[in-house]
């Protein structure tokens, strides 16, 4: 039996936060770009900070957002809310969308195509927009955050720095982060322990949260990481344990215990969007202030 009351309830906080994602989509817009990359047109969604000026001889930091499955670079923008954080740090964002549901995990073709791609999307970036090529980071969530842990162990002079937020190192991608452990960047994970999608691994195809995470900091030779509880803020029964390694840069986890599939802090709870099982929601901390804070650490400012 349908439980019409309850039904009912959820079709109006449906509404409710399409109209405030509608309202924060007007209010932060995003330019949708297209180029060409591999023969093929591909899209983003380009956010440039406030005060942002062609003419600045200054060049700018650049992040990559990368969206998790059966989204896309606009509703990244959307759930994550990271133009704030760009405006605060005077960095460039940048919300890719690959061609498929999912970025590929397995597929060495389409894996090759969508590191082509956003290689090009940073070059792009670079020559049209004064993206800092010496300065660009990549986040992402879930099947995003799976793939930034595949792109910068493939490429990992390309970047400065990857936030991986619900995601792990597939075991293709574990033999190039094994390979490449000695100029690997550095590295801020945030993970639920009840990600009941991901925490645990998957037989067959990726790590474990624990082991991506130990993984590619094997070569640290920091053998005593310093363990800070956060202040648990809004009694929502879970609770965020930040481990810090310097190597000498910080590699950082931030294990949410009982926390679920989510990006902390986020602008909505995705659960009301989905019937996936994504777990306890958990708000004590800010996926964007972490990332702000990780990347100004590593810029030295």
């Amino acid at each position: 039996m349908v439980d019409v009351d309850n039904t009912y309830g959820n079709t109006i906080l449906q509404l409710c936060l399409f109209l405030f994602m509608y309202r924060y989509h007007t209010m932060c817009p995003g330019q949708k770009i297209k180029f060409i990359s591999s023969g093929m047109e591909r899209s983003f969604i380009l956010h440039l900070p406030a005060g942002y000026s062609k003419k600045d001889t200054m060049d700018y930091p650049l992040i990559l957002c990368l969206h998790g499955k059966g989204s896309n670079g606009r509703e990244m923008k959307m759930y994550t809310g990271l133009n704030k954080t760009g405006n605060e740090m005077k960095a460039i964002i940048a919300y890719p969308t690959t061609t498929g549901e999912l970025w590929p995990y397995e597929d060495t073709v389409a894996i090759w195509t969508e590191t082509t791609y956003l290689l090009d999307l940073i070059a792009y970036l670079a020559a049209h927009h004064k993206a800092d090529l010496d300065h660009v980071y990549m986040s992402g969530m879930s099947s995003g955050g799976i793939f930034t842990y595949t792109f910068a162990s493939r490429y990992p002079l390309s970047v400065k720095g990857i936030a991986v937020v619900s995601g792990n190192i597939t075991l293709l991608a574990k033999q190039d982060v094994e390979h490449n452990a000695s100029i690997l960047p550095p590295l801020l994970l945030i993970h639920g322990t009840k990600d009941e999608i991901l925490y645990n691994g998957r037989a067959g195809f990726c790590l474990n949260a624990e082991d991506s995470f130990a993984t590619y900091r094997a070569s640290c030779q920091d053998q005593s990481p310093v363990t800070q509880w956060m202040p648990d803020l809004r009694k929502d029964k879970c609770t965020v344990e930040k481990i810090t390694y310097h190597c000498p840069e910080e590699m950082i986890y931030y294990r949410i215990h009982n926390g679920g599939h989510h990006w902390p802090g986020a602008n909505f709870n995705a659960a009301l969007f989905t019937s996936l099982h994504l777990g306890r929601y958990c708000r004590d901390i800010s996926a964007n202030d972490a990332i702000k804070d990780f990347i100004l650490n590593i810029e030295g400012r």
